[in-house]
């Protein structure tokens, strides 16, 4: 099936159209567990829909030379909002621009985002301002059904992921707490602005419980915050490396690894 919009086309193979997923507003809401494949229709270049993951069983969506560009509208381009498993298979080169305080891919409610390529794919996502690349508003302090603390694994193909300003990479939003954060292959280039860890807090916010066992990472900060672990004023902690090939560029007075300016780091191994 697919849907039309002003500059282009997306097009969905698997499922079944209105009891699996639906075109609505401008968005594929996909509400079912299952295999899905999104791709351009008719040579479409981009598009301004946008992918929306709420399901109550585990998602395996792939993205096939996908490109779609909200950056002129307050939205993240693909949002999961449930804690079930989605596998994103990434197939040719695929970007995703989102718009003012959205993350390029926004988790939410205790997402679990798993990223790979069998293929070599490649994935480029971009924040608007103060939004992640790859997460967003992590509460990590709140209790009950207020505590939401999403996940991101990175187990294959390429991703550029760039947060807006005050925007982790993979991590906070502007003032958020990183998520958790699991490399195990593929190449990840994660870089925050503004104060914003690579991979971990936003501006102000924490990064833990990250984890490196293979891949080759990148992850660069924005000003004054760690390349890997705390924001600007964030601290960084349970921090592992055990494999992989890893360059983390902290900013001024900042970590590598560990925390950002004014921040600590703790529970580092290397």
């Amino acid at each position: 099936s697919y849907f039309g919009c002003r500059q282009s086309l997306l097009t969905v193979t698997g499922g079944q159209e209105g009891r699996d997923y639906k075109f609505e507003d401008d968005v594929l809401r996909i509400y079912n567990g299952g295999a899905y494949v999104v791709s351009m229709a008719n040579n479409a270049v981009a598009t301004q829909e946008r992918i929306s993951i709420k399901a109550k069983e585990a998602v395996e969506l792939t993205l096939e030379n996908v490109n779609i560009n909200c950056s002129e509208k307050d939205f993240a381009e693909l949002e999961i909002n449930s804690p079930e498993k989605v596998t994103l298979e990434l197939k040719g080169k695929n970007s995703l621009n989102s718009g003012s305080d959205c993350a390029g891919i926004e988790l939410k409610n205790n997402a679990n985002l798993v990223i790979t390529s069998s293929s070599g794919g490649q994935l480029d996502t971009h924040s608007g301002y103060i939004g992640a690349g790859i997460g967003g508003i992590n509460n990590t302090e709140g209790a009950g059904s207020k505590r939401s603390v999403n996940k991101v694994v990175i187990a294959g193909g390429i991703i550029n992921a760039t947060g807006g300003s005050g925007g982790a990479g993979i991590g906070g939003s502007i003032g958020c707490d990183g998520c958790d954060v699991t490399v195990t292959g593929g190449i990840l280039n994660a870089t925050g602005k503004g104060g914003a860890a690579g991979i971990g807090g936003g501006l102000g916010g924490n990064g833990s419980n990250i984890t490196i066992s293979g891949g080759k990472v990148g992850a660069t900060n924005g000003l004054n915050g760690a390349g890997i672990g705390g924001g600007q004023h964030g601290s960084g902690s349970n921090i592992t490396i055990s494999g992989g090939e890893v360059s983390a560029i902290g900013g001024d007075w900042s970590a590598g690894i560990g925390g950002g300016q004014r921040g600590s780091g703790s529970h580092i191994t290397i």
